[in-house]
């Protein structure tokens, strides 16, 4: 169901859906099959805007052989985004506020092998763009503050992957050039870690410790993120 009024545009879709995959034209042998079903939901508007998702997908692989049957499961477990946008004479601000939990599960043989379940709660995430007086150097430049919760955990356990609450908490927002991808200033705090951006930047995780990189491909070519 989608409608459209002036500007704005909602969308709506409750599905329960199978798809079929056979070995050949007589439907004897079937290999595999995808279900999606759920309610899904996307409103956007000039200002504001919300999305939803509450179901299921899976992949069925049936047993070949000796090779036993796998099942993927992707799960969206109350995932809501929603939006809100405001303008003034310099500037307009984007705020989205996440929550929910989504869930990827992997079985063969009836047995679950794997479990990533990543659980997001009230995260807000803000960011400010330059927009005006027009010829002002500031123009194109953008402020973002992040904060909220991200939980995550594996069954069985990810090697150099640790479970637990990742809690984000800026009260400096991060600021990017016109066309930047790497902040030029700013903090951020991720548990018990501060990450201070510039030339350089710096990563103090506590206990003294305290690591420099010279920018953000830096930063990103000696570290990962297990999510």
């Amino acid at each position: 169901t989608e409608s459209t009024v002036s500007d704005a545009v909602s969308a709506s879709l409750t599905v329960d859906l199978l798809e079929s995959q056979f070995r050949n034209e007589t439907f004897a042998e079937m290999l595999t099959q995808s279900h999606l079903a759920g309610t899904f939901s996307d409103s956007d508007q000039i200002i504001s805007g919300s999305m939803s998702a509450s179901g299921q997908f899976s992949l069925t692989t049936f047993a070949q052989g000796a090779t036993p049957e796998t099942i993927v499961n992707h799960t969206f477990t109350g995932l809501t985004a929603a939006r809100t946008t405001t303008t003034d004479a310099t500037s307009i601000t984007d705020k989205d506020i996440i929550n929910g939990t989504f869930t990827i599960g992997r079985f063969v043989g009836g047995a679950e092998v794997f479990k990533m379940t990543m659980a997001i709660t009230n995260l807000e995430d803000s960011v400010q763009t330059i927009t005006g007086p027009v010829g002002d150097a500031a123009v194109g430049r953008k402020n973002q503050t992040i904060n909220g919760t991200i939980g995550t955990a594996w069954t069985p356990e990810v090697t150099g992957c640790q479970p637990g609450l990742i809690t984000i908490t800026m009260t400096t927002p991060r600021t990017f050039a016109a066309g930047g991808a790497c902040p030029i200033s700013g903090a951020m705090q991720i548990n018990n870690a501060t990450i201070t951006f510039g030339s350089p930047i710096l990563v103090d995780v506590g206990g003294g410790d305290t690591q420099s990189f010279a920018d953000c491909a830096a930063m990103d070519a000696l570290g990962a993120a297990c999510m």
